[in-house]
């Protein structure tokens, strides 16, 4: 996150946002920014705990637990698949949900997804055995 949280600090465009998804180790972190070009581009900076913090959105804890069991089949949501250099046109697909029907659109990279993006087996299939839909 130090050397990630700079980089796109400026390659944000004029009044664009940076999401910070991730985090940071306990205590005081230095990171050091171009605090005028923030300030004058009018960029947002947005802290983001990624839904982690049950006590905020108790619900989330209890759908990431029906997930980890199994009982919630999410790999079924999966509509859409795209290999890492159609990378555009799942943007594309992903932006005009109405028209193309996309609920989640996967992205692989050889045989792997990108990780958070879906899990790793066809929308019409049973996870493989042994294995959960996270």
């Amino acid at each position: 996150m130090p050397e990630t949280f700079p980089q796109a600090t400026k390659m944000a465009r004029r009044g664009g946002k940076v999401v910070l998804i991730g985090g940071f180790d306990a205590g005081e972190t230095a990171i050091p920014l171009e605090w005028q070009r923030i300030q004058m581009s009018e960029i947002q900076i947005i802290p983001s705990a990624s839904f982690s913090y049950r006590d905020i959105y108790a619900e989330q804890g209890e759908v990431v637990e029906l997930i980890a069991k199994g009982k919630l089949p999410v790999h079924k949501l999966i509509t859409h698949r795209f290999s890492l250099d159609q990378i555009n046109e799942a943007f594309d697909v992903a932006q005009k949900k109405d028209e193309t029907g996309a609920v989640f659109v996967a992205i692989t990279i050889g045989e792997h997804q990108l990780p958070g993006v879906a899990c790793g087996w066809g929308a019409e299939e049973d996870p493989p055995d042994g294995q959960q839909a996270v």
